[in-house]
């Protein structure tokens, strides 16, 4: 990348334009601050222009995942509670597996899409309920057993104590899946390289609230990065609101890691 990036290779005929009108093939593509990328984006969508206050507004990230180690990758799958809480653009499917009957009634109050015991997980096996058509499994710790042989099936879903996708605070649980921000990080077909695109809120909050939840879910993602990730780790950042096409890129060396994030030793 540093090589594609070189001066010899480069077509650009300057760094910065010298006036306000320019084709945007001779220069490379700015970068905004994230102020300046949000305040575009409501100039756009104010109600005398577009009038979509009220959209989301979208993160993109590249991220470097490689490693020194075959089959080591940065992977990711969970729902983060952010400073200031948004209902999320699209709610999340969700099974909840409990032996306890009063457990099946309440999830399914709380808004899990599926609740049940034995019979449920069976159907999940046979594929009536498909796996793919679910974003989170959360369980009681009376389903261990039964769930300890089907980690493969349920992959980055697996119900476990750490990720609070185990346990009987039933409304606490759920309410946590189905109202925070779903971080799932996608590998490309390029060996190395993931993306991950998240909301960090709607375009009428303030800026500083924007800021707080991207810092907030950033640091999510960091927690995701092998020991063994070498070089950067965020290669590219950009800001979106639909329906805008228009997407603004930020510097992603000041949203990349400043150091190593400390992870603690499975017993």
């Amino acid at each position: 990348m540093e090589y594609i990036k070189s001066e010899k290779l480069s077509t650009h005929i300057g760094e910065v334009p010298t006036d306000n009108v320019w084709f945007t093939s001779d220069y490379p593509e700015p970068y905004f601050s994230f102020d300046d990328a949000v305040n575009r984006h409501k100039l756009m969508a104010m109600p005398s222009i577009y009038d979509y206050m009220d959209n989301y507004v979208f993160v993109n990230m590249i991220l470097n995942t490689w490693t020194n180690r075959e089959g080591v990758f940065t992977s990711m799958l969970k729902s983060v509670i952010v400073p200031h809480p948004f209902v999320p653009p699209v709610k999340a499917r969700l099974a909840f597996l409990t032996k306890q009957k009063e457990y099946v009634s309440q999830a399914l109050e709380c808004g899990a899409t599926h609740a049940g015991g034995t019979e449920l997980l069976a159907q999940i096996q046979a594929d009536q309920i498909s796996i793919y058509e679910l974003d989170h499994v959360l369980a009681t710790p009376d389903m261990a057993k039964q769930l300890k042989a089907l980690r493969p099936l349920f992959g980055e879903m697996f119900p476990n104590e750490k990720k609070g996708s185990m346990g009987e605070d039933i409304p606490a649980m759920v309410g946590r899946f189905l109202n925070g921000v779903m971080l799932k990080i996608e590998h490309t077909k390029t060996k190395g390289v993931a993306n991950i695109k998240f909301p960090i809120g709607k375009l009428n909050m303030t800026n500083q609230e924007l800021s707080a939840n991207l810092d907030a879910l950033k640091m999510e993602i960091f927690g995701a990065r092998p020991l063994k990730a070498t070089g950067k780790y965020v290669l590219h950042l950009d800001i979106e609101v639909p329906p805008s096409p228009t997407k603004y890129k930020l510097d992603p060396v000041q949203y990349d890691l400043t150091e190593s994030v400390t992870k603690k030793k499975r017993r």
